[in-house]
């Protein structure tokens, strides 16, 4: 999707549920200002947030949370193939999001 952000730490666990209060800290930081520099970039688009944790049994996994900006609608090449376009070049999304100062830390305001 164009401008989906993936924020994962390092040294995260399998679980959310495991995860540190310092790792949920950090987390929340790190989805604040991403939440910001979108607001700031797009104008306050819609968005999902997603928590992914390792399922049931699997512990070979890191928890990490995914930010869907909703700036498309599926169309009939996606609906036919079950395949996403992306009409943001990543690198360019990456670069306009790193740039994007959003003041405050973070912090709408």
């Amino acid at each position: 999707m164009p401008y989906q952000v993936r924020l994962a730490l390092p040294a995260a666990g399998a679980t959310f549920g495991d995860a540190t209060d310092a790792d949920v800290c950090s987390m929340a930081g790190a989805l604040r200002t991403t939440l910001a520099r979108l607001d700031t970039l797009l104008d306050d688009p819609p968005y999902n947030v997603i928590v992914r944790s390792a399922p049931v049994g699997v512990s070979n996994f890191h928890w990490y949370v995914d930010v869907l900006p909703r700036l498309t609608v599926r169309a009939g090449f996606e609906i036919a193939t079950d395949l996403a376009v992306n009409i943001v070049d990543p690198e360019t999304a990456a670069a306009e999001l790193r740039s994007a100062d959003p003041g405050g830390c973070g912090e709408r305001s």
